[in-house]
């Protein structure tokens, strides 16, 4: 929660991961994160692998990712190509701005990471 959020664990209200087999407490949505603030500024927002905040039952909109994929850490690299690669032949002109293309596969790698930590 914190790499997301920018708020300490105790800040955001998780401080154990969440699923089926732990008393942790999900992470709220109404807590500004990376996605959100990427979404509402323009970009393709997706998150690709482990996700211990909250339930991922119903994707993860509500924190401003519009994709999701769950996948296993050897999984994670080519997953990120692709969305990469998908998002930029989305890219309403046509153009690749290398701007966007540079912001995009940061954000993209920056939370591959955080899901393999």
């Amino acid at each position: 929660a914190s790499i997301l959020t920018g708020r300490y664990p105790h800040e955001a209200g998780v401080i154990a991961n969440v699923d089926s087999n732990s008393l942790g407490r999900p992470l709220s949505p109404h807590f500004p994160c990376l996605g959100s603030v990427f979404k509402q500024n323009g970009y393709a927002t997706g998150y690709l692998g482990k996700w211990h905040l909250s339930s991922t039952k119903n994707g993860l909109g509500a924190y401003g990712f519009s994709g999701y994929r769950s996948l296993k850490d050897d999984q994670l690299g080519q997953a990120a190509a692709q969305w990469i690669a998908a998002a930029l032949a989305r890219m309403h002109d046509g153009r690749i701005n290398a701007y966007a293309a540079y912001a995009l596969a940061t954000l993209v790698i920056f939370l591959t990471i955080a899901a393999i930590a």
